[in-house]
């Protein structure tokens, strides 16, 4: 992976992290362990630009997480358990695309 590859990022709601920080014991990301941040943050980012019409059920996109992928799931309307948010689907950005999704995605 270059340094200017486009990415597609998966972004976690605000529900999404709550929830999180709820699991893990913590009141905010800044109690986070970094590692943890850090690879799970990198776990919701797919290398190359992935729109939902092009997905494929069952397809595994890499990720920069060494061992990490994200399965998606057409039937479901999901990416590694969580659903996507339709309201946030396939926005642009200069590098890449944004998805919303409705769970933070657990550790591979």
């Amino acid at each position: 992976m270059e340094e200017n590859d486009p990415m597609t990022i998966f972004a976690p709601d605000n529900e999404a992290f709550k929830n999180w920080y709820e699991q893990l014991g913590v009141a905010g990301y800044y109690e986070v362990d970094e590692t943890l941040l850090r690879e799970t943050l990198l776990h919701h980012m797919a290398i190359g630009r992935h729109f939902t019409q092009g997905f494929i059920h069952g397809e595994l996109l890499s990720t920069p997480l060494q061992d990490a992928t994200i399965e998606i799931d057409t039937t479901a309307l999901s990416v590694n358990g969580a659903l996507l948010d339709p309201n946030y689907s396939n926005q642009l950005g200069t590098n890449g695309v944004l998805h919303g999704v409705q769970a933070v995605f657990d550790r591979p």
